[in-house]
């Protein structure tokens, strides 16, 4: 009778245990029979929207996913509102990150356009002197581009992305190029295109630009001529290897800094490295649509050396 009741258990046990196949985790809704009580029961009603010990178990209320979800999109997106991120919790991760990639690409310089000449009509309106205006945008139209298009624009991920490469590949509209909107909304629509992007792309398309080429000044560069003790200006191929790439010391794949066999650190390049890339950077000018026989003109009384 004994190892009846035993086998008995064991045979209870394995098929119950087969005809619930669970997939998921604790207190998802396997709570038949079982009741859980806590601190936070409200047995007074005096906080409606009380914790019951028993959602502990049940699921229900959980917001796991959500909060996932939350987190993930505030480190993908520059805010969110509540509905948005229950659409995105219903799509997932991967769905929507996929959604995102299929975003047309918002359009600074155009929306710079739109700012500067609703301001411009605006003022026009309440009395300005229209010698004193200009619809030409400048750099605080731009900025009001920016806020509007990070705020209000679908194509977050891009956004966000782009944002983060304007931190590496620097330029600033404090500097001389302040001046020119235009170019500093061509520049950031560079980033945003390559956001979602390759990174040597990028870097090709960001080294012709002309707003980088001022700002970090290889711009012009002269070629090099050693007996006219003509250099070109080796601050972009500088900036190349030490912030845009590979930094200054060679690392671990842990991101930890390589030691030498004396225990210093192993640099990446050297000088003699900045003056051969900075070659490379020479010759550029800005592009002026000329016809061929203008360009033929050029080439045929272009003084030899």
């Amino acid at each position: 009778m004994k190892y009846f009741c035993i086998l008995g258990f064991w045979v209870y046990f394995f098929v119950t245990l087969k005809a619930q196949p669970y997939t998921d985790y604790i207190g998802a809704g396997h709570h038949k029979g079982v009741v859980v009580t806590s601190s936070n029961d409200d047995q007074r009603g005096i906080f409606p929207q009380k914790a019951e010990g028993q959602k502990t178990i049940s699921g229900e209320g959980l917001t796991g996913k959500r909060n996932e979800m939350a987190r993930f999109l505030t480190q993908a997106s520059f805010g969110f509102s509540e509905l948005e991120l229950n659409e995105a919790t219903e799509m997932g991760i991967e769905n929507w990150l996929d959604s995102q990639f299929l975003e047309t690409e918002s359009k600074y310089e155009e929306r710079m356009d739109s700012f500067a000449l609703l301001l411009y009509q605006y003022y026009l309106a309440n009395g300005e002197d229209p010698d004193n205006l200009s619809s030409d945008p400048n750099w605080v139209h731009f900025r009001y581009a920016w806020w509007d298009i990070n705020t209000f624009g679908k194509d977050q991920l891009r956004q966000r992305m782009a944002y983060a490469l304007s931190q590496i590949l620097v330029i600033s509209d404090d500097a001389d190029i302040g001046r020119f909107a235009r170019g500093l909304a061509s520049y950031y629509q560079l980033l945003s295109k390559h956001a979602l992007g390759n990174y040597r792309d990028l870097l090709y398309d960001i080294t012709l630009h002309t707003a980088m080429g001022s700002y970090l000044s290889h711009l012009n560069n002269p070629m090099e001529i050693p007996e006219e003790n003509i250099h070109p200006d080796q601050n972009y191929a500088r900036e190349i290897m030490q912030l845009f790439t590979f930094g200054l010391f060679e690392l671990n794949m842990d991101g930890t800094r390589k030691l030498d066999a004396d225990g210093k650190n192993i640099p990446t390049y050297n000088n003699k490295d900045i003056e051969e890339l900075a070659k490379i950077f020479s010759g550029l000018g800005i592009a002026v649509n000329l016809s061929l026989k203008t360009v033929l003109v050029i080439a045929f009384f272009r003084p030899s050396r």
